[in-house]
């Protein structure tokens, strides 16, 4: 038997974790889980869901991201990820930078341009990382743009592996809900601060960009990335590119 303790406080007490589900990988729970968030077989979803995001396009695709279906392709193909700076939050869809950027290179070489605007509010390195992870192979873009959020965002997983989508700089709950649309509890709140810090963050950009960074380079698309002006991430992100943590050939 294994099993791991934590403090006396804890109220998780002591776990079996050769009883457990969670490392049984013919369980259909887990089988669902994956099917639902890492699926192999199929597009990652987004989360954009109409009447309530009343701002995404005006139209949402059959994979829940405010952008026309992904069937409807273009000679040149553009898939651009991010939050509400790249899903363009209460801005004319014209003015947005996905948009101007298909419309640029259209005029430029004169052909059709897929504009797969896959930005998602409130978005985190986790999400960004997972949907390019597992939308590359079945989309096949011609280019990639991805803009990285504040990084005190997460996509964690409750323990009957709902998505919980947490944001640290807003602890009410603005983007911390159940896929299903309900409230998460509130012990999400109570405990996540104190597992969170800037060293935390740091490491999950870490470990998020060089899978992305991978995932594009091993499968040769042209691709490059930027960040959103959030306190002092823009000075994190330039000493991580300094010393060679993250990749800068494709900072833009």
């Amino acid at each position: 038997m294994i099993a791991v303790r934590f403090g006396a406080n804890n109220h998780l007490g002591s776990i079996n974790l050769a009883e457990s589900s969670y490392f049984d990988a013919k369980s259909t729970d887990f089988k669902q889980f994956l099917g639902q968030y890492y699926p192999l077989d199929r597009l990652v979803d987004g989360h954009a869901r109409a009447g309530i995001d009343k701002w995404v396009h005006g139209y949402i695709n059959e994979n829940r991201y405010g952008c026309k279906e992904f069937s409807e392709r273009g000679t040149l193909n553009v898939m651009c990820l991010g939050d509400s700076f790249t899903e363009g939050y209460h801005w004319d869809r014209k003015l947005i930078f996905p948009t101007l950027l298909a419309k640029k290179l259209s005029e430029t070489y004169g052909v059709t341009v897929g504009n797969w605007n896959m930005g998602l509010h409130g978005d985190a390195f986790d999400s960004i990382m997972r949907r390019i992870v597992h939308s590359v192979d079945f989309l096949k873009p011609d280019i990639v743009v991805a803009v990285y959020p504040t990084p005190v965002r997460r996509e964690l997983f409750d323990e009957d592996g709902n998505m919980v989508r947490i944001s640290v700089d807003n602890l009410k709950g603005a983007y911390a809900f159940l896929e299903t649309g309900e409230e998460i509890g509130a012990k999400y709140f109570q405990t996540w601060p104190r597992l969170d810090s800037h060293y935390e963050d740091v490491v999950n950009v870490m470990k998020n960009c060089q899978i992305i960074e991978h995932t594009l380079n091993r499968r040769n698309i042209p691709w490059c990335y930027c960040i959103n002006d959030f306190a002092d991430f823009p000075d994190t992100m330039k000493l991580l590119r300094d010393k060679g943590f993250i990749g800068s050939e494709n900072y833009l």
